[in-house]
């Protein structure tokens, strides 16, 4: 990559086994749209309670942050959710 023009891009894409029905017919929920503005707010979950403690994205959030760098989620109800994570390009050492 350190070869590349400028705007280096590395794309990693999962798939939650849990989504995968057997008939392989994708359930892919997203994110409500009044949810998504909180969702990296420490403690703020869409499960029922003592399913979760709502701290997951806002860990993963700080510590993108803390590298500089920058988390994004975006997401339409029915199709899913895409978190995008930025990182500042840096030399080894």
């Amino acid at each position: 990559m350190s070869h590349q023009p400028s705007g280096r891009t590395i794309t990693v894409t999962t798939k939650c086994a849990r989504d995968v029905r057997r008939d392989d017919q994708r359930q892919r929920p997203g994110i409500a749209p009044e949810a998504l503005p909180h969702i990296f707010n420490p403690f703020f979950t869409t499960k029922p309670r003592g399913a979760g403690t709502g701290l997951g994205l806002s860990i993963s959030d700080g510590i993108i942050r803390e590298h500089r760098g920058v988390l994004r989620a975006r997401s339409e109800p029915g199709h899913g959710a895409t978190f995008e994570v930025e990182l500042p390009l840096t030399s080894a050492t």
